[in-house]
């Protein structure tokens, strides 16, 4: 009896221990939870733990918030690990370090700040915080950056380390500048970036590398500062990737100094022995004053030298997904024609930026698109023509486009277009006139169905056919002026048709 007795006293005691909602969690520091909240109190550093051995574990599912005192100098490595509900928490100035995967897992976190005590950021600290969509860092140390960013990403100046698993597993990213203030890059830090191609290395000194810091990656590009690349090709770490590491291509762009001449400078630092010149978008080189006429051009350079080329600007030339369409700008009547058999999609920006002076746009028969933002904020725009073969035009392709007053959409099928593809457009004031036959499936398709004035071709051409002496065809109702046609059709003055 006595052995069961104390069989069960064991137990008891060893639940109370097991499950207990307060305790210590360094030399000096205690903890408790009460209602979710994890409270951190004391002074001096919190220890390090391991999976599963911070000693609130049992309770980390029920953990939302942690409050950390303001004597606490360090937060232990693994604290925080599988805190799935944790959504906040606050780091006083006082902490110094955070231990490797400290908030690892905490999915429901969506936002942390980082004090600028901190100097030192363990390893995967925030690896899997599925909800922060914001990069974390402060201004000593880069933590992580969030696996949904795609694209281009640069680093702050003056940071000074990039945590290991900063960039783990960020799949779109594309290319990534590291300021000449950073000296140390830890283990895994871009390790899994399957499309990181590129890295721009401000820094003629090269960084501490960790291990495996560029695993399972893309990357093609190393771009070092003139005269670091033996340096880095051969520093430790750095060396592995020697083939990759290279001096940045220099590219000059001429910038016309008033239409028709300009000059290149060359300056005085190159690494290159030669140096790509470009001409200002929009403009193209007539010829050099040696007699060149490549666009661009590749020049031997030689220090401090000054090039001088014409320039011209563009009437014409070639746009589109892979340049299938030809485009001809008119700058006497400010129309800008697209024509030929393709889509103007995603090469938009590198065949044609529309000139923001022009006032008419014609998409002739064959364009089977148009690209999103194609023609955004041209406010000189009054008119715009739209071929048959369009069957889709992509989110604000027209956007702020404030002073179109005429639409003509030649396709019987309304074209594919987005809530937002006209937006800014006064739909009040501008008339869209498409085939008499689809006239109202324009007035029920998403994008058309907004504009307040939607008419068929003849009715447009009658309206034009009236003229200030046709006195017969002008009547007044309430006081205002409209405008009567043969087949008894009533308009008012800005075209919308009243019976």
């Amino acid at each position: 009896m006595k052995t069961k007795i104390c069989i069960l006293i064991f137990v008891f005691m060893a639940s109370i221990s097991l499950y207990a909602q307060s305790g210590t969690c360094g030399p000096n520091l205690t903890w408790t939870l009460q209602n979710g909240v994890l409270t951190i109190s004391g002074s001096g550093n919190m220890n390090d733990y391991s999976w599963g051995k911070v000693p609130w574990y049992y309770y980390r599912q029920s953990i939302t918030s942690v409050t950390i005192g303001n004597s606490v100098t360090s937060i232990g490595g693994y604290a925080f690990e599988g805190c799935s509900g944790l959504t906040s928490v606050t780091i006083p100035n006082s902490v110094t370090q955070i231990g490797i995967r400290t908030f690892y897992g905490c999915s429901g976190l969506t936002s942390v700040s980082i004090p600028n005590s901190v100097t030192s950021i363990g390893d995967v600290a925030f690896q899997s915080c599925s909800s922060l969509t914001s990069p974390v860092y402060n201004a000593h140390v880069f933590a992580y950056l969030p696996t949904s960013y795609s694209g281009a990403y640069t680093i702050h100046d003056g940071i000074e380390s990039i945590a290991g698993g900063a960039f783990f597993d960020c799949s779109g990213l594309t290319s990534i500048t590291i300021p000449n203030s950073v000296t140390s890059i830890g283990d895994y830090a871009f390790s899994d970036c399957s499309t990181l191609q590129t890295i721009y290395l401000k820094s003629s000194t090269p960084s501490q590398l960790g291990y495996d810091v560029f695993r399972k990656t893309g990357l093609t590009n190393i771009y070092v500062p003139c005269g670091a690349l033996n340096t880095y090709q051969n520093a430790e770490g750095w060396s592995s990737y020697a083939s990759y590491i290279k001096n940045e291509p220099s590219i000059i762009q001429g910038v016309p100094l008033v239409e028709g001449t300009g000059s290149v400078n060359i300056p005085q630092t190159i690494c290159e022995d030669t140096i790509e010149a470009i001409p200002a978008y929009g403009y193209h080189f007539v010829q050099w004053t040696d007699g060149n006429t490549d666009n661009p051009r590749i020049i031997n350079p030689k220090i401090e030298a000054t090039y001088i080329a014409e320039f011209a600007a563009d009437k014409s030339g070639k746009c589109g997904d892979d340049l299938l369409l030809a485009w001809v700008y008119d700058s006497n009547s400010k129309k800008l024609t697209i024509s030929g058999n393709g889509k103007l999609d995603s090469n938009i920006y590198y065949g044609i930026e529309a000139p923001h002076e022009m006032t008419t746009l014609v998409i002739e028969n064959g364009v089977q698109s148009i690209g999103g933002g194609a023609f955004r904020r041209i406010s000189s725009l009054t008119s715009v023509s739209i071929g048959k073969d369009v069957t889709k035009i992509n989110e604000s392709a027209f956007y702020n486009c404030e002073n179109l007053s005429c639409i003509r959409n030649y396709a019987t099928i309304p074209a594919t277009v987005y809530s937002n593809t006209f937006d800014g457009v006064n739909k009040f004031a501008c008339t869209l006139y498409v085939p008499n036959e689809s006239i109202d499936m324009y007035k029920s398709a998403t994008g058309w169905r907004d504009f307040y004035t939607i008419l068929g071709f003849d009715e447009e051409s009658a309206i034009e056919s009236v003229t200030e002496d046709s006195a017969s065809r002008k009547i007044f109702l309430n006081g205002a002026l409209h405008i009567l046609l043969s087949n008894g059709m009533i308009y008012d003055a800005t075209g919308r048709r009243i019976q």
